[in-house]
């Protein structure tokens, strides 16, 4: 079923990198995790995901630069980028920065809250 939406994780944490694979593998989506930025942007190439989930911290990098640095990338350039954020990072970064193609999640995560925002972005693709 090579049509079912392809989400790419970099993320080196094992409890979010694992609960977001375990909630998009039940909804159907094809889930590639990578625990290294350089593997990701490796996989990026080759698999064509339609969305990325990122922990800026594997770029050692603020959110906002973590995000400028990836969209430098020519396979990240126009993707949907999901930003895993702290609470901190989450209460201080600037909302004009959260678009159709760029938002966040707040760790620790929340599975209601994972799909609320896969839905923003696979609705056609998504269960109620």
């Amino acid at each position: 079923m090579s049509d079912r939406p392809r989400v790419l994780i970099a993320d080196a944490q094992e409890n979010s990198g694992a609960l977001v694979s375990l909630l998009l593998g039940r909804e159907g989506f094809r889930v590639d995790w990578q625990h290294d930025w350089e593997e990701a942007v490796l996989a990026a190439g080759s698999l064509a995901p339609q969305l990325l989930i990122l922990d800026p911290t594997l770029m050692q990098s603020t959110p906002l630069l973590a995000l400028e640095q990836a969209r430098l990338i020519p396979s990240f350039q126009d993707l949907p980028i999901l930003l895993l954020l702290t609470k901190r990072d989450a209460a201080t970064f600037p909302l004009e920065q959260v678009t159709a193609t760029q938002d966040f999640l707040i760790r620790p995560l929340q599975a209601r809250q994972v799909m609320k925002k896969l839905k923003r972005h696979f609705s056609e693709s998504l269960p109620g």
